[in-house]
């Protein structure tokens, strides 16, 4: 039997605690999820620790360690793949820093508003066009590029020679405290993820290696960006002067941004509105290009993403893997949900990908913005998404003669950390893992022809609380040949989160005895608790692709 290509669903932020607003259920619990409960119901379940338990850890730690590599030994900041998913190529020295527009008190030195505005698609190109390629005074040698990500965001890179990532960030990361000054980093590069500038233990990664694969294969970098310029030679300075250097140079940096930002018109026009000004570019995150090994060398697959979020399309092609494009897909509340859906299956059935992976980055907004109601929601429309995808694989299955599992698909659905509204912010619960043969989520629905009835038009995405918005979706709507299996059936119990776990459904179950999707049934799961490094072996032995990872481990025991 063929291997399955494989259809890898990465919703960010997934994860949450019991809300008393919702019953006592987590958003997960709470939402309408037919689709994923339909997946849990016919395959196997579990719940995963993204790196390590008890650690709460960022997406780029966290999609480093579900993807095979071991943040803790190779991270080095996230503003290198903020920069180079926003389309900002990067030379070996190079450093580069997640960044947001934000507010600043020029009197106090206090940072207002760590993001000046969410709603910032229209402005936030302009500015950045503004400040890319701005001199950075005292620092002729380098060169300052910026390019705008989604939202707020943007990548900013310091391009030159004698340029360390051992330093410290601008970004204070709460509102309401100062303006941070770059320093370098001693011996202790501290945390992982957003909360951190690199390795834990410090440990260096050579940076440069390829610049990713694009959607067609092609090496190079993200297409449309200028290469970088030729270089004024001077002797590599020590670890400690460089550290030192690099830190000046990202100072003078960002002065000279936000000099540049006091008089630029958007802001005056922003003031004259009432709005906060984004007069300041907080800079955190600072990294250089990784060298790691390609993703289809370290797991044998072509491996491509549809992921709009700019940090993670940068990561994905630090492993050589494929940027799908996703027209409308913006990484944010108004993402086009059906078109990620449409790339990862077309790109699937036309035997472009062995592994199409999307992300989903809305439902951890949510999180961060503490609306439960909100979560919940996006959740569901999340679902009619995963719908979707089950839809046009089972109709490519149809075309092709694919029915009987030869060169069929294994769908993986997770998340890649919590995000629990009561905090709004990361934390360490562990997420839900479900994995299932595409045949056997179609046979749990009711079969093909049920599926193919599943309307493929865009989705609806719910109000965003404190925007102008239209008449609120009632939800995805299914098709009459789904509703009396799944429309009919009763809400996630609203008592206790475990009163349901486990629980098999009347109908057919192909894995283990869990029928729902979510954090508590998971835990009955066959997968039992495993850490995020065991996710991609676990992945290629369901689908065909390569040993488990129990007959991984004991291979490695009898090498050593």
């Amino acid at each position: 039997m063929a291997p399955e290509r494989i259809a890898f669903v990465l919703i960010d932020g997934l994860g949450d605690v019991n809300e008393a607003g919702l019953g006592g259920r987590t958003p997960l619990q709470a939402a309408h999820t037919p689709f994923l409960d339909a997946i849990a119901a016919a395959g196997l379940n579990g719940l995963m620790d993204p790196v390590a338990p008890g650690l709460a850890c960022g997406s780029d730690t966290a999609h480093l360690s579900l993807l095979g590599h071991d943040p803790r030994a190779c991270y080095r900041g996230r503003g290198a793949f903020e920069s180079l998913g926003a389309g900002l190529l990067m030379d070996p020295g190079d450093i580069a820093f997640k960044a947001n527009f934000a507010t600043l008190d020029p009197a106090s030195g206090i940072v207002l508003r760590r993001r000046a505005d969410r709603r910032f698609e229209a402005e936030g190109p302009v500015l950045c066009a503004a400040l890319d390629g701005l001199p950075i005074p005292g620092f002729p040698e380098l060169s300052l590029r910026v390019r705008y990500a989604t939202e707020h965001r943007a990548g900013v890179v310091i391009a030159g020679p004698g340029l360390t990532d051992a330093i410290t960030g601008t970004d204070p990361l709460r509102d309401g405290l100062p303006l941070l000054d770059p320093a370098p980093v001693e011996e202790e590069r501290g945390g992982y993820g957003e909360q951190g500038n690199g390795a834990a233990d410090g440990s260096g990664v050579e940076a440069g290696g390829g610049q990713g694969t694009d959607a067609e294969g092609n090496t190079g970098g993200p297409p449309g960006d200028e290469p970088a310029g030729p270089r004024r030679e001077r002797p590599p300075p020590s670890a400690r002067s460089a550290a030192r250097y690099s830190a000046a140079a990202t100072r003078a940096a960002s002065d000279a941004m936000r000099a540049a930002l006091a008089r630029h018109p958007v802001n005056a026009e922003r003031v004259s509105r009432g709005l906060p000004p984004a007069n300041v570019v907080l800079l955190r995150g600072c990294g250089a290009r990784l060298a790691l090994p390609a993703f289809p060398a370290r797991h044998g697959l072509r491996g491509g993403v549809a992921a709009p979020t700019r940090i993670i399309r940068g990561l994905a092609l630090t492993l050589g893997m494929a940027a799908l494009d996703v027209p409308g897909g913006t990484g944010d509340y108004h993402t086009a949900l059906h078109a990620k859906a449409q790339a990862v299956a077309a790109a699937l059935s036309a035997h472009r990908l062995d592994l199409g992976f999307l992300h989903v980055k809305a439902v951890d907004d949510a999180g961060h913005d503490g609306s439960a109601a909100h979560k919940a929601a996006l959740l569901g429309a999340v679902d009619a998404m995963v719908g979707q995808l089950l839809a046009r694989l089972a109709r490519a299955r149809l075309d092709s003669g694919e029915e009987g599992g030869v060169g069929d698909y294994t769908i993986v659905v997770t998340g890649d950390h919590s995000t629990p509204v009561a905090t709004m912010d990361h934390s360490c619960e562990p997420v839900p893992v479900a994995i299932a043969h595409l045949r056997h989520v179609v046979q749990r629905l009711g079969g093909a022809e049920a599926l193919l009835d599943i309307p493929l038009e865009p989705i609806t995405l719910p109000p965003v609380p404190g925007e102008e918005s239209g008449e609120e979706s009632a939800g995805p709507t299914l098709p009459a040949s789904l509703e009396p299996r799944l429309q009919a059936q009763p809400q996630k119990p609203p008592s206790s989160p475990h009163q349901e776990m486990g629980k098999p459904s009347s109908a057919q179950t192909f894995g283990d005895s869990v029928s729902s999707f979510d954090e508590s049934a998971a835990g009955a799961g066959g997968l039992g608790r495993f850490p995020g490094s065991q996710l991609m072996p676990l992945i290629k032995h369901f689908a065909g692709w390569g040993p488990s990872p129990q007959d991984t481990a004991r291979a490695r025991r009898r090498e050593e």
